[in-house]
């Protein structure tokens, strides 16, 4: 699959979040976050709908998972009485894989 800028800017969007701390994936409120303040700093008008539990985030971070650039923490089963409905699923967490971390360096050095 060919990246397009839209799977960079994911990619830019998760590092600058979780940092160089493999463990930390940072939540996809604040991914969809920051990469609605990068595009801004591009110029132009944005208007964004960001809809839980992806937060704007998809459909790149399915096609980035897939290549194995991301991992994606759905998160746990919580318990609740068989007579209360089941919660909904309100955000998931991100992170950056180590080929990952390479594909966007390449970009960022310019080959």
């Amino acid at each position: 699959m060919e990246l397009t800028q839209a799977h960079y800017d994911l990619l830019r969007a998760i590092e600058s979040l979780q940092g160089d701390d493999s463990e930390r994936f940072p939540s996809t409120p604040d991914v969809g976050a920051r990469l609605l303040e990068i595009y801004k700093a591009r110029g132009g008008v944005y208007s964004w709908h960001s809809s839980a539990p992806w937060h704007g985030t998809s459909p790149m971070a399915d096609e980035l998972r897939r290549e194995g650039l991301i991992e994606v923490d759905v998160g746990i089963a919580t318990f609740h009485h068989p007579s209360q409905p089941a919660a909904s699923v309100d955000q998931y967490w991100i992170g950056i894989t180590g080929e990952g971390r390479i594909a966007l360096a390449k970009v960022k050095s310019g080959e």
